[in-house]
């Protein structure tokens, strides 16, 4: 089984064997979307559940790293309680929640503040200068969407370095290493790319999958198991990234081992 195929089969058994816990995510989803009527406990909704999906990425993201085998991933899941999935190592998830939080947080605040670096706001003032608005309307877009693809680029580099990790500060300290040379020069080989650009086409079809579900009340149990399935997803890719591009440079990834 290739390594790729691996990631699939893992996700998809951590839904199916460990349907306990994604009754438990649905549950959560439930009394957010709940919350969601209230304004001020819609945001703390929000952040609980962000929080939850990056702690069932971290649960299952470091188990990938450390197996051998399927066999070992199915072992592990199959010993998995409700209470393990949703505390074991919340350190490390809080800490890369927060993290990521902070980077997210100041890129939004950036990619407003360039709207009046570039003089884009500036220029809407004045119908006179449509074409001058249109080129600095071209930078605007160009340098945002640098910043914002080679953060996402990045990422899940970042999210497999800190599954590495066992406490808080290591975990909330080890994200920003994205920005560091050596993790920028790591992230140009072709495993890399590889596999975020596989991974990425696949989150983003069983994400659409699952919005799809979530729209109908009906499915909306659909829809926790699918974005339970994601997380683990994304988990297991990114601990795969980590190991291809820290671990074991010299294997392509998706091979077979």
């Amino acid at each position: 089984m290739s390594r790729f195929a691996l990631i699939l089969d893992y996700s998809f058994s951590a839904v199916s064997k460990n349907w306990k816990a994604v009754l438990v995510f649905f549950l959560i989803i439930l009394l957010l979307v709940i919350l969601h009527l209230v304004p001020f406990l819609s945001a703390v909704g929000q952040v609980v559940l962000s929080l939850v999906v990056t702690q069932l990425e971290v649960y299952y993201g470091k188990e990938f790293i450390r197996a051998r085998s399927r066999e070992d991933l199915i072992s592990f899941i199959e010993n998995s309680s409700v209470k393990k999935i949703f505390s074991e190592n919340i350190q490390v998830s809080s800490g890369l929640f927060l993290a990521s939080f902070l980077v997210t947080t100041l890129l939004s605040v950036l990619s407003v503040a360039l709207l009046f670096l570039t003089g884009l706001i500036y220029d809407f003032k004045n119908l006179e200068t449509l074409q001058g608005v249109l080129g600095y309307a071209l930078l605007y877009l160009l340098i945002v969407i640098t910043l914002w693809s080679t953060y996402l680029y990045l990422y899940p580099l970042g999210v497999g370095y800190v599954l590495t990790k066992e406490g808080f500060g290591e975990a909330f300290l080890g994200f920003f290493r994205i920005f560091t040379p050596t993790f920028l020069a790591k992230s140009f080989s072709f495993a890399y790319f590889k596999l975020v650009f596989l991974g990425g086409i696949l989150f983003t079809v069983f994400s659409l999958l699952g919005i799809i579900f979530a729209v109908t009340v009906i499915l909306l149990p659909l829809a926790a198991a699918v974005f339970y399935m994601l997380a683990v997803f994304f988990g297991a890719l990114s601990a795969e990234c980590y190991r291809v591009t820290f671990l074991e440079p010299d294997n392509g990834a998706g091979v077979d081992q």
